[in-house]
C-alpha cells in the first residue's frame, strides 16, 4: 500500500483528519460555547438593568441613596430568585456603593480605572472570573461568575452603574461535559473510518496492482500496431502532399472572398450606425412608394417602432387618412425638396408634434430615379417658442397699455385748465396715476429682474439687518389702505426676529405674494403667520379665494404662466411667483404653495435667521384688521 504514492497521500491525509477533528472540538468549539455562555448572561444583566432603570426612572433622578426606594428594593429580592444572581451592586455618580447584596460594602467607593475610564464613559465592562480568582475590585471570587457592570445614563451622562454577578459554574461544567463527550464521539468516528479507510485502501491496492499487469500488456501490443501504422502511415503522407497543395490553392481563393464579404459588412454596418444614429428621422421609399427603411428616429416621431416591414406600403406608417394623403402629396412632387409641416398626434400629449417634412430623389447607378428619401425635423420646439413669444407680446402690450392709458387720461384732466377740480379729486386723481406708474414699474422691474436671472447673473442683495414684523407690518398697512373690503390678520412667533436680507428684496417677495392673495380672493380673509422651523424663520400667507387644480398648482413658478388667461382674468404677467423663488433662493430660503380649488390657497417661504447680535426676545403678536376696524399695534 505505501508503495503507491496515491494511497499512501489518501492514508496520510485521514490520519491527519482524525487526530485534527477532536483537537478542534477542544480548542475551537469547547471555547466558543463558554464564549456564548458569557455573552448570554451579560445579556441577561443589560436586560435587568435596563428593566430597573426604566421601571424607576433611574436615568432623570440618578442612582443615589435616595433613589434606592423600597420598590427597588422589594424588585431585587424577585431578582435574586434567580439562584445564579449571586451579589447585585448599586454605584452612584461618583463609585460609592449605594445598595448591595452584601451590605458591609455599602458606602465603599469604587476607585478603580476601570469603572472611571469605562463605565463612568458609558461603556458597560464584563469578565469571566474563575473560581479564587481576583474580581476586577480586587475581592475573591466564592465560584465561577460573570461580573457585569451596566452604566445608567440620563440627559446630563453617567448618573450611576449597576454591577451583577452571576454564578455560571454549573453551566461551565454541563459545557465541559458536553465537550468532552462530543470529543469521545469524534474520536470514536475517526477510528472507525480509518478502519474502514484501511480496508478500502487495501481492496484499491490489489485492484490497482491488477490494473498495472494489464496496462503492461497493453503497452506491448500497442508497440506493435504502431509498427504497423507507421507503414501505412508513409503510404497516406504522399498522398496528403498532394491533397494539401490543392487545399492551399482554395484556402487562398476563400481568404479572399472573405475579405470582400468582410469588407462589404463593415460598410454596410458603417452606413446603418449612420443612419440609426440620425438625430431627424429618415423614411426611404422605393419608386413605387413602398418602404425600404425607417430609421428610430422616424419610428419614435410616428409612433411605429416594430410595427412596419420592408416593402409595406407608406399608407402602414399612418392612421390618419388626412396625414397619409399629405405624405402622399408630399412623395409624388414634381420637385424634389419640397418641404411639408406635418401635425404628428402622440398619445398622451395635449398638442401634437409638428414635423418639417423634406424630400430628396435616390438615383440608381444609371442616375435613374429609385425612390425618395424624406427627412422629418422636428420643430415643435420652435413652433411653441413662436406662440409663446406672441402671447407674451401680446399679453405684456395689453398690461403696459392698461395702466398707460389711465396714466394719459387722469394727466389729460389735470392739465386741462378749463376744469376745475377739488384738492381731494386731485390727490384722488394723482394717488390713481401714483399706483398705476408703481404697477408699470413693478412689471419693468420683474422683467428685469428675470432679463438677469435668464443671463446667468447672480442676483444682486444689498442685506441689512431688520425686524421682519416691522417689515410684514409696513406692506399689510399698505394692503388696507388700498383693499378696505379685505381683512387683514397677522399672526408671528417671534415678532421682533430679525433677519439679515435685502429689504426691497424681501418687500417685492411680499408684494407678489399679497397681491396674488388679495386678486384671487375678492373680499375674503388674508392671514399671515410666522414660526421658527430649526435654523429658518417661515411666513405663511393664505387666503379663502379660488385655489388652484394640482395641475396648475405645478406650474405655478413657471415664467409668463397664468392660472386664466382668460380676458376677464386678473391682471398681470405671470413674473410674480416666478421672481419671488429667485430672490427667497438668493437668501438661501425657499417656497412652495399648497391649494386646492375653492378651498384657498397657502404660500409658504422660508428665510435663514440672523446669527449675530443679541437674541429676539420671544412671543407671539396677534394684528388683526376688519372692515373699518382700528389696527393694533405691534408688540408683547
Amino acid at each position: 500500500m505505501f508503495r503507491i504514492a496515491f494511497l499512501r497521500n489518501i492514508f496520510l491525509s485521514s490520519l491527519l483528519i482524525a487526530l485534527v477533528l477532536p483537537l478542534y472540538d477542544l480548542l475551537v468549539v469547547h471555547p466558543a460555547y463558554e464564549e456564548m455562555l458569557t455573552k448570554e448572561t451579560r445579556n441577561q444583566a443589560e436586560r435587568f438593568a435596563d428593566y430597573l432603570a426604566r421601571s424607576f426612572h433611574l436615568a432623570q433622578a440618578g442612582i443615589d441613596r435616595q433613589s434606592v426606594s423600597g420598590e427597588i428594593l422589594r424588585e431585587v429580592e424577585l431578582l435574586r430568585q434567580d439562584p445564579e444572581l449571586v451579589k447585585l451592586r448599586f454605584f452612584s455618580r461618583g463609585g460609592e456603593i449605594v445598595f448591595s447584596t452584601e451590605t458591609a460594602e455599602i458606602g465603599h467607593f469604587n476607585r478603580h480605572d476601570y469603572f472611571t475610564n469605562i463605565v463612568g464613559e458609558g461603556r458597560i465592562f464584563s469578565q469571566v472570573v474563575r473560581r479564587n480568582d481576583r474580581t476586577a475590585d480586587g475581592s475573591l471570587a466564592p465560584a465561577s461568575v460573570v461580573e457585569t457592570y451596566v452604566p445608567v445614563m440620563g440627559e446630563d451622562g453617567f448618573v450611576g452603574a449597576m454591577e451583577f454577578y452571576y454564578d455560571i459554574t454549573a453551566r461551565l461544567a454541563e459545557t465541559r461535559q458536553l465537550s468532552q463527550r462530543s470529543t469521545g464521539l469524534i474520536l470514536f468516528l475517526a477510528a472507525a473510518l480509518f478502519a474502514v479507510l484501511w480496508l478500502t485502501l487495501g481492496k484499491a491496492r490489489r485492484s490497482i496492482e491488477a490494473r498495472l499487469q494489464a496496462e503492461r500488456a497493453l503497452r506491448q501490443a500497442n508497440g506493435e500496431l504502431e509498427e504497423r501504422v507507421a507503414e501505412r502511415t508513409g503510404e497516406l503522407l504522399q498522398a496528403n502532399q498532394q491533397l494539401s497543395a490543392e487545399i492551399a490553392e482554395r484556402t487562398q481563393a476563400q481568404v479572399a472572398l472573405r475579405r470582400a464579404v468582410r469588407a462589404l459588412g463593415e460598410d454596410k454596418e458603417r452606413i446603418d450606425s449612420i443612419v440609426r444614429s440620425l438625430g431627424e428621422g429618415l423614411v426611404v421609399t422605393d419608386g413605387h412608394g413602398r418602404l425600404v427603411m425607417v430609421n428610430p428616429a422616424a419610428e419614435l416621431l410616428l409612433g411605429v417602432a416594430g410595427r412596419w416591414r420592408a416593402g409595406d406600403p407608406v399608407a402602414s406608417l399612418f392612421t390618419e387618412p388626412r396625414l397619409h394623403d399629405d405624405f402622399q402629396q408630399l412623395l409624388a412632387a414634381a420637385a424634389a425638396g419640397t418641404i411639408r409641416e406635418l401635425e404628428l398626434p402622440q398619445a398622451g400629449a395635449s398638442v401634437p408634434t409638428v414635423v418639417e417634412a423634406r424630400t430628396s430623389d435616390i438615383h440608381d447607378a444609371l442616375g435613374r430615379p429609385a425612390g425618395r428619401i424624406t427627412l422629418l425635423h422636428d420643430i415643435t420646439q420652435e413652433r411653441t417658442i413662436e406662440r409663446l413669444k406672441s402671447e407674451f407680446v401680446s399679453m405684456a402690450a395689453h398690461e403696459l397699455q392698461t395702466p398707460l392709458t389711465a396714466i394719459i387720461g387722469y394727466s389729460e384732466l389735470l392739465l386741462n385748465d378749463e376744469v376745475q377740480f377739488s384738492p381731494a379729486d386731485r390727490r384722488d386723481f394723482l394717488s390713481y396715476i401714483y399706483d398705476k406708474g408703481e404697477a408699470l414699474a413693478r412689471i419693468v422691474r420683474d422683467l428685469l429682474d428675470l432679463s438677469r436671472v435668464e443671463s446667468g447673473h447672480l442676483m444682486p442683495l444689498d442685506k441689512s439687518v431688520f425686524s421682519l414684523a416691522a417689515l410684514v407690518q409696513s406692506m399689510v398697512d399698505q394692503y388696507r389702505k388700498r383693499h378696505p373690503r379685505h381683512l387683514f390678520e397677522i399672526d408671528l412667533a417671534q415678532a421682533e426676529l430679525p433677519v439679515e436680507a435685502d429689504r426691497n428684496r424681501l418687500a417685492q417677495v411680499l408684494e407678489n405674494v399679497l397681491s396674488n392673495a388679495v386678486k384671487y380672493s375678492p373680499g375674503a380673509v388674508v392671514r399671515i403667520s410666522g414660526e421658527t422651523v430649526g435654523d429658518f424663520y417661515q411666513i405663511t400667507v393664505a387666503d379663502q379665494g379660488i385655489g388652484m387644480s394640482a395641475e396648475q398648482l405645478d406650474r405655478v413658478f413657471d415664467k409668463f404662466y397664468r392660472v386664466d388667461n382668460s380676458n376677464t382674468a386678473v391682471p398681470g404677467i405671470g413674473l410674480g411667483m416666478s421672481i419671488a423663488r429667485y430672490m427667497v433662493e438668493a437668501h438661501g430660503g425657499r417656497i412652495w404653495l399648497e391649494s386646492e380649488l375653492g378651498r384657498g390657497t397657502k404660500v409658504h417661504f422660508t428665510l435663514p435667521r440672523f446669527k449675530g447680535g443679541q437674541s429676539a426676545q420671544a412671543g407671539r403678536v396677534k394684528i388683526t384688521d376688519s372692515y373699518g376696524w382700528p389696527d393694533t399695534p405691534v408688540g408683547h
